[in-house]
């Protein structure tokens, strides 16, 4: 059958059952609420994170009794069945192909049962006054805890997560699309290495997170594991890790979104683009710079708001804004941060979960400053996670 009269044809069946199932649901209605949404599962991301902030808001509004949710899903197309499972538990998931099949129209034609689960990336406020919707039943604590040992860690050690994004993954999920538009956010795992290092001289292990990337860590210790390259790598340990970690250290990825829904403190190194903030709970982190290729002058962030205020963002230049051309397009190299800045990062972070933290006047004028520009982003409104007080301490000029 021609893929175009396919399409007529599931419209029109569609068309034909959805009187139907409108008046079913009018009718629950009348007892409780109950509204349709779709879970995303291609990207383990979105999978996260949509889901978490719709729960959350949910439960801050105190409507978890009050409304029934039912998500539709693609069991054919999960990335990540661990997660997924787990989410199983608690959300009502319908991914039976002829159930699903009859809910959908409500998804395409009913504004009144429908219920969309957006992220905007600025819930900052929500991740911070509210708890997890999931946690690791009994059975999965003894699970990993098994793995664990099986890698080396012994029951009172301590580990820290590390991430760098590449595209190793995207070229494998969509081998025929070019994905080079997502560029600008990859780093280099190698930057790590002093971090790394660091963590276990206070006596920590290192987990290099990821399910697949580009290439093994140019590290090698006793108490470092390159997992995305080890017997050890599955779904259930992908998820896992990021909730038993200490802390996470990483680029904002599917993987480390995973971190955020368990509140498992997050470093976020390499931020782009440079306006974003980490919204979870326990979170620092340092973004990338910017340099004007003509002068090589690096781009203190109210110039790059004024940048910003003098391009007219229709949907093609917001949809540039998140790629790579829109750096291109504006002559602008971006700089990803030295292994310096993310030991810098690190080293505040431990100090801040070990109680021993410490803020100058001048650190907390420095923060001020920041968070006052950044006040300006119309993309992500204020910033609330606190920046790198060493990278500003060194780069005073990006908040001038």
């Amino acid at each position: 059958m021609p893929k175009d009269l396919f399409t007529i044809s599931k419209k029109s069946l569609y068309l034909i059952i959805y009187p139907f199932i409108y008046l079913l649901f009018v009718t629950l209605n009348l007892f409780k609420p109950v509204k349709v949404s779709l879970l995303i599962t291609a990207r383990i991301g979105h999978l996260a994170l949509n889901t978490e902030a719709f729960l959350r808001n949910i439960n801050l509004k105190d409507m978890g009794e009050k409304q029934f949710t039912i998500f539709l899903a693609d069991k054919n197309n999960i990335a990540n069945h661990a997660l997924y499972h787990m989410w199983g538990k608690n959300i009502f998931i319908v991914d039976n192909r002829i159930l699903r099949i009859l809910l959908t129209p409500l998804v395409y034609f009913s504004s009144r049962f429908y219920q969309e689960t957006p992220i905007d990336s600025n819930e900052y406020d929500l991740f911070n006054n509210t708890m997890p919707s999931l946690k690791l039943s009994i059975d999965d604590e003894e699970k990993g805890k098994k793995i664990l040992a099986k890698m080396g860690l012994g029951k009172e050690d301590w580990f820290v997560c590390i991430f760098a994004r590449d595209s190793a993954y995207l070229k494998k999920l969509y081998p025929e699309t070019d994905t080079s538009y997502h560029d600008y956010r990859d780093a280099d795992i190698n930057t790590y290495i002093e971090a790394a290092s660091y963590i276990i001289d206070q006596g920590g292990w290192v987990i290099r997170s990821g399910n697949l990337v580009e290439h093994k860590m140019a590290f090698t210790h006793e108490k470092f594991i390159d997992y995305p390259f080890s017997e050890y790598n599955s779904d259930f340990m992908d998820v896992f890790l990021q909730i038993k970690a200490k802390m996470v250290i990483g680029t904002p990825s599917g993987i480390t979104d995973v971190a955020a829904i368990f509140d498992t403190p997050f470093c976020g190194v390499n931020i782009m683009p440079i306006d974003y903030g980490p919204i979870s709970k326990n979170s620092i982190f340092i973004p990338k710079k910017l340099r004007e290729k003509s002068t090589k002058d690096f781009l203190p962030l109210a110039k790059y708001f004024d940048l910003l205020d003098s391009i007219e963002l229709d949907k093609q230049a917001v949809y540039e804004y998140y790629s790579t051309q829109f750096y291109r397009n504006n002559n602008l190299e971006i700089v990803n941060n030295t292994s310096e800045e993310i030991l810098d990062l690190c080293k505040e972070m431990l100090e801040k979960l070990n109680g021993e933290s410490q803020k100058t006047e001048k650190d907390e004028k420095l923060q001020n400053q920041y968070q006052l520009i950044h006040s300006r982003s119309l993309q992500y409104g204020e910033v609330k996670t606190p920046i790198g007080k060493e990278f500003l301490k060194k780069n005073e000029w990006y908040i001038k």
